[in-house]
């Protein structure tokens, strides 16, 4: 019979732990590559918003602690893109590599405004939803800074391109589908654009019949106006019986920019136009 000694029988134990370990860390290193790389095959997307879409209305320790909770309009764009929050101009990068998408973004200094401009005209793109009276639910306090935006303060750089995001005179409070090619979007006190009494518009600006959305070309680039940011809210596209086409239309006209292609004219006029 083979006696085995105790330092004997630690040694192999220690040397089958580190074995293990190495596997374990191993495969995870493998994992996290595959998954990384995954990830950077998606294409990235620039998101600008006064709307916490990435962590949710959570407080710095929870944020510290992990414990936030994206808006679902957040996991459905970040299905398809690496979307890349932003809140200085400064990360946008060089015009026409990567759209920018604003959703109710926060109050511009004039200096951004005219950084955002010039981006543009280099050949930028961007999609802007721009709501002059958001209805976007919040669990924050009133005069609280963390509250979205409730009415968008563009109007400066909109009226320079030759458009005024406005009010309808009916009732702005309800939901209304909108039909946008062959996709239906469900809006909440929309807004409308309207021609803006300028006499020489820096843009070539072109609205749709029922105001909702205006095409802009600006100088290289080009921007797409939406007046309604409610629509982006998860209960506008799905109240889990009817989903709306509102995720695949705004992925379409992504996917677009994104491939430095033209948006077609069935990506942002109703049927019949």
């Amino acid at each position: 019979m083979v006696k085995l000694h105790s330092g004997s029988v630690d040694r192999r134990i220690i040397a089958g732990i580190a074995i293990l370990a190495i596997i374990i860390s191993g495969l995870l290193y493998f994992g996290i590559k595959k998954s990384g790389e995954d990830r950077s095959n998606r294409p990235p997307l620039l998101i600008m918003s006064s709307i916490s879409l990435q962590w949710g209305e959570v407080t710095m320790e929870q944020m510290a602690k992990g414990e936030t909770q994206p808006a679902p309009l957040f996991n459905a764009l970040a299905k398809k893109n690496q979307p890349v929050i932003i809140d200085d101009f400064q990360k946008l990068g060089r015009p026409g590599d990567t759209p920018l998408l604003m959703i109710q973004p926060r109050a511009l200094a004039p200096r951004e405004l005219v950084q955002l401009d010039g981006w543009l005209r280099n050949g930028g793109t961007a999609i802007i939803f721009a709501d002059p009276a958001l209805a976007w639910s919040s669990e924050l306090p009133l005069g609280d800074q963390r509250r979205p935006l409730f009415t968008s303060l563009l109007n400066p750089l909109f009226g320079h391109w030759g458009v005024q995001l406005a009010l309808p005179t009916d009732d702005a409070a309800d939901m209304k589908d909108a039909t946008v090619g062959t996709y239906r979007l469900t809006t909440k006190s929309a807004g409308i654009w309207v021609t803006a009494k300028n006499a020489k518009p820096s843009a070539k600006c072109t609205i749709r019949d029922d105001e909702l959305i205006a095409s802009c070309v600006i100088g290289k680039g080009k921007a797409l106006l939406i007046a309604d940011a409610d629509v982006l809210h998860d209960e506008q596209w799905t109240d889990n019986v009817i989903t709306s086409g509102t995720m695949a239309w705004l992925g379409a006209v992504i996917t677009r920019l994104q491939n430095k292609q033209a948006i077609t004219s069935e990506l942002w006029e109703s049927e019949g136009n």
